[in-house]
């Protein structure tokens, strides 16, 4: 396989045109709440006083995301701008980082997806064509599809209500104050929040309730799209592993004919038994064995370079919603820490809302991204597979010949072509990064907690 250092697309390869899109199949929570919310065109976008509802209400949700996020920072700047001398001004934006990072997270995600909505549908649509190639039986292939459609409802389900969750810890554990718990980081006296009914709580309560409804809305929707991603690692681990198993079948049925075939001779003085490229023409079977054992190697190569243009077209739509996915996570998860550390209070509702936020980012920044390492690492295996079957092939014919040279360049460009997930090309997601956060998070909570003993 050559790619010719040209970024291929979904559209150098023809497939038949199935009638029911593989988005309709599985995603139906996912494209029923973007949809909702006017972030995924709909049918009934055909009346156009539908659309305009639609065009308001996704415009309503930006305005109060937006306008959430514009607070966050007019309160990082103003804590900046009252700072004390002796406060440390990187434990502040540590203090202000997870709040900032959570009102971006959902809004940049959502934006991402109103540039890339239309393609996103048709790498939908190629997938359902690369499902039908890795699983030709249609009762298999629906059993799966059933089976992914299940994961995504329950993932988006769960997302949901743990961000309720998460909502809820957040009012009794201090996230429903109008202050940042931090504001008096490095000071004896620290505030906590009262929940005493108060014209002035009444009045915060109200905003906060607003504000976090928007904020909780595009938060959501942004994870939905995650799930649209872990399926999709799903279709690409299934697909690899199909490929595996050819390579390896294509292999054991040519290791087969070899021992069951009399296709073996002496050497000349009795020395090592060979199969030559002349030998196998002039045998009964040899002809057949070659055509047979060459037309698989085609077909695997041909689907290899489809599971690769899938991966590109996944990339080049989702690399940036990845990228902001991963770091916005990440930068919550240190956030809290810092805020765990630092915090002097001794409320216990707040040290637990900072542990279970830990927690909770903490696995939206690693747990989740296991399927995706997975897709990736099954996909490497196709290396090692194809240099196996090129050691048995190498007794069918001499390593010169036309099968031997496309097997060699096949390797070549599977070790070099490996299907992955990247995060705008900046960050792939392979065991490394996943391994990396939870060693960023402990080294932050060593280096915050001896800065606040100083």
């Amino acid at each position: 396989m050559e790619l010719n250092g040209k970024k291929p697309t979904a559209s150098s390869v023809t497939f038949s045109v199935d009638t029911t899109p593989f988005a309709v199949k599985v995603f139906v929570l996912q494209r029923r709440l973007l949809q909702l919310f006017g972030f995924l065109p709909s049918r009934l976008w055909r009346f156009t006083l539908l659309r305009i509802v639609w065009l308001l209400i996704s415009a309503v949700v930006f305005a109060g995301a937006t306008t959430e996020l514009g607070y966050q920072l007019a309160k990082l700047v103003r804590r900046i701008q009252t700072k004390a001398p002796e406060d440390n001004l990187v434990l502040i934006f540590l203090s202000y980082a997870p709040y900032i990072a959570e009102s971006m997270r959902g809004l940049f995600v959502l934006l991402l997806l109103l540039a890339k909505r239309n393609s996103w549908q048709k790498v939908a649509d190629f997938v359902d064509q690369v499902v039908r190639e890795s699983m030709p039986d249609p009762v298999e292939r629906d059993r799966k599809i059933r089976k992914w459609r299940n994961c995504a409802i329950v993932f988006a389900v769960l997302a949901i209500v743990l961000h309720l969750a998460w909502e809820v810890a957040a009012f009794f554990g201090g996230g429903s104050s109008d202050e940042n718990l931090l504001d008096d980081v490095n000071s004896t006296t620290s505030k906590t929040v009262s929940h005493n009914i108060t014209a002035e709580n009444l009045s915060l309560t109200w905003r906060y309730a607003l504000s976090s409804t928007a904020e909780s809305i595009t938060f959501c929707l942004s994870q939905q799209i995650f799930a649209v991603l872990i399926v999709l690692a799903f279709v690409m681990k299934t697909g690899a592993t199909v490929l595996n198993q050819r390579i390896t079948a294509t292999r054991e049925e040519t290791e087969a004919a070899l021992d069951l075939r009399d296709l073996r001779t002496s050497g000349p003085m009795d020395g090592p038994m060979v199969i030559g490229w002349e030998m196998m023409k002039q045998h009964e079977h040899g002809p057949e064995l070659m055509a047979e054992v060459t037309g698989k190697v085609v077909a695997i190569q041909e689907f290899h370079l489809r599971l690769v243009l899938l991966s590109h077209d996944i990339n080049d739509i989702f690399g940036w919603i990845l990228f902001t996915l991963y770091g916005m996570d990440v930068v919550v998860l240190i956030g809290y820490v810092a805020l765990l550390v630092t915090n002097e209070s001794g409320v216990a509702e707040e040290k637990a809302f900072f542990g279970f936020s830990i927690l909770l980012f903490g696995c939206f920044a690693t747990v989740l991204y296991i399927p995706l390492v997975q897709a990736h690492e099954e996909a490497a295996e196709v290396t090692f597979g194809l240099r196996r079957l090129i050691g048995v092939t190498a007794r069918l014919e001499p390593r010169e010949t036309v099968l031997q040279k496309r097997l060699e360049v096949f390797c070549t460009a599977s070790r070099r072509h490996v299907p992955i997930f990247e995060g705008a090309e900046l960050i792939h997601i392979t065991r490394i990064p996943c391994t990396m956060t939870v060693s960023i998070a402990v080294l932050a909570y060593e280096v915050l907690n001896k800065a606040a003993l100083l």
